[in-house]
């Protein structure tokens, strides 16, 4: 299953830059920003996480690239058995901005992988002097970013963002709602 997303991604990819849109193509930092974001993983409590965004440009006038940095991490129990989550993502997407007739509204529609370093960390539980469980497990998986926001141009350089997204991940598929700002360079 994972492969045939894959594929598909990269599919959709190819033929975005084989289309006739691809001598307008606009390649570059365009601009930067961060998130705040309220996540919420399979089986572990949710949590708060942040994120920060790289708009790249654009493929076609209405396909654009970004890179995206997230984390978050939750701690659940108490006292001396308190067991740590962790998650760190790399990821690129395509976003495909919708056509609206306010130019200061930004809509669209975003897919693309992200690298996940995961981390689990459990207390050493001492029994009569010997450890007899404890430690912690470091994985990384890929995921497939599925994601649907919003823009709003507050300002000539600034837009303000909302996101909804699900993470697709083996072990810890992710529902993540976000907020931010993003800085745009240039002229």
């Amino acid at each position: 299953m994972r492969r045939l997303i894959i594929l598909g991604l990269c599919a959709l990819l190819c033929g975005a830059l084989t289309t006739e849109g691809r001598a307008e193509a606009d390649i570059g930092v365009k601009g930067a920003g961060g998130r705040l974001s309220f996540v919420s993983p399979d089986n572990i409590d949710a949590t708060i996480g942040f994120g920060g965004i790289l708009d790249l440009g654009s493929i076609t006038p209405d396909i654009g690239l970004e890179a995206t940095v997230d984390f978050w991490s939750k701690s659940e129990g108490s006292g001396n058995f308190e067991v740590k989550f962790r998650d760190i993502a790399f990821g690129a997407r395509g976003k495909y901005r919708f056509s609206v007739s306010d130019p200061k509204l930004k809509p669209y529609a975003a897919a693309g992988l992200a690298l996940h370093m995961f981390k689990s960390e459990v207390p050493s539980v001492t029994f009569l002097g010997t450890t007899i469980a404890g430690g912690d497990v470091t994985d990384t998986k890929i995921g497939v970013d599925l994601a649907g926001g919003i823009g709003y141009a507050a300002g000539e350089k600034v837009d303000i963002i909302g996101e909804v997204m699900y993470r697709v991940v083996s072990d810890v598929a992710q529902f993540v709602l976000s907020g931010g700002v993003v800085f745009w360079f240039g002229d």
